[in-house]
């Protein structure tokens, strides 16, 4: 059997969709991943996943190739066509597999399908102009997302309709994918000027640098970047080219290394891997350090940590749950009215508790859980 599932998404997300497919696999199942890569979810499989996955890049293959995807699909080479949580596919691939499409579609009730009347007008069409000239051979199954319940758990019930419930963290290791060995070479080190084990990671900003209350005060990173400087530990800075003019200025200090905007996906790989230790955001970082296994903090904030926490002895958590979190409701697993936002721009604009999720996170006590966490010696204590 063979299975179209869609990437279109954030790398965070799509790493958390990557145990389903490792279960997928299991199942002796053949699996190709369409998406546009734009977090560099389609470069985490690539070089991280050890099983060979066909992977097309929808934004980058020539209309030829399009239409042959489309042939493909119109000839039943795939069986099935899975929309992922918190994926978003371009407009043009989803109508025609809907509309032309000669195999069963699964998707989660968060898709967009169910956005409003317009848009689910035009899919409920779509489905039964399929169905009629399909004969109503294939179905169009839609799978409750449970608001109460991690995402990997989400997308395995996704994956395998709703058969699998017992996800926890006792047995996440059943669902874990390997790492491929030969990406990690250090010779990518000497290229950006660094010896591994000799520095730490920062990320300063989230969210290609949109408005977010994810984002922990540029001051306080500065303060903890001070204190590793005074132990003469470097400070490595990464974000994305977007980031890159907001920050420019702000960490000048000696041993800070700003790479922001300046690494490719693999680089940023080797990066993580070879540092002592990650200090990150909510954000892809924490789940890409936490697959490849390397020594991470995340600071967490205005997320519900029950549905998107990373799993694994490497990745610590520091989380206030002050009273107003989480406030933006897609990153909630509890419905009730205290969830007031509806994206990151709009609880960064109108929050009125001055990030209180974040800034009461206090800069000497990560640098303190820090240094017990990557095994350096504290000459503060």
């Amino acid at each position: 059997m063979k299975i179209l599932l869609t990437e279109f998404t954030g790398l965070g997300n799509f790493i958390l969709t990557c145990h389903a497919i490792k279960f997928l696999e299991k199942q002796k199942l053949r699996i190709t991943i369409v998406g546009n890569n734009k977090y560099h979810g389609l470069d985490f499989l690539k070089f991280v996943y050890k099983k060979k996955i066909e992977l097309i890049n929808f934004e980058k293959i020539s209309l030829k190739r399009k239409i042959n995807l489309y042939y493909q699909i119109y000839k039943k080479k795939y069986q099935e066509f899975i929309i992922g949580p918190a994926s978003a596919p371009n407009n043009f691939l989803l109508i025609l597999i809907f509309f032309i499409g000669r195999l069963n579609i699964i998707y989660n009730s968060d898709f967009k399908y169910n956005s409003n009347f317009f848009v689910k007008f035009i899919y409920k069409s779509l489905i039964k102009f399929n169905n009629f000239i399909n004969h109503n051979k294939y179905s169009v199954q839609m799978i409750n997302i449970e608001k109460g319940s991690h995402e990997i758990r989400e997308n395995l019930k996704l994956m395998f309709r709703n058969k699998i419930n017992n996800f926890n963290v006792n047995n996440y290791n059943s669902y874990k994918f390997n790492l491929k060995k030969n990406i990690f070479n250090e010779k990518i080190l000497i290229k950006l000027g660094l010896k591994k084990r000799t520095y730490i990671v920062f990320q300063p900003l989230s969210s290609s640098g949109n408005l977010t209350p994810k984002n922990w005060s540029l001051e306080k990173f500065l303060y903890l970047a001070e204190l590793y400087n005074n132990l003469k530990i470097n400070i490595v800075i990464i974000g994305d080219i977007k980031e890159k003019n907001i920050l420019k200025n702000f960490f000048v200090p000696p041993y800070i290394n700003n790479l922001v905007g300046k690494t490719n996906f693999k680089e940023l790989v080797n990066l993580l891997y070879f540092s002592k230790g990650i200090v990150c955001l909510d954000s892809g970082i924490v789940h890409l350090a936490n697959a490849i296994n390397v020594k991470t903090i995340g600071l967490f904030g205005c997320t519900d940590n029950t549905k998107v926490m990373p799993f694994g002895i490497n990745t610590k958590v520091i989380s206030k749950n002050v009273e107003c979190s989480p406030c933006i409701i897609s990153y909630s697993s509890i419905s009730n009215s205290q969830f007031k936002f509806k994206s990151e721009k709009e609880a960064f604009l109108n929050c009125q508790n001055n990030f209180k999720c974040m800034e009461t996170i206090d800069a000497q006590e990560v640098f303190d859980i820090t240094c017990d966490f990557f095994k350096i010696k504290n000459v503060y204590k």
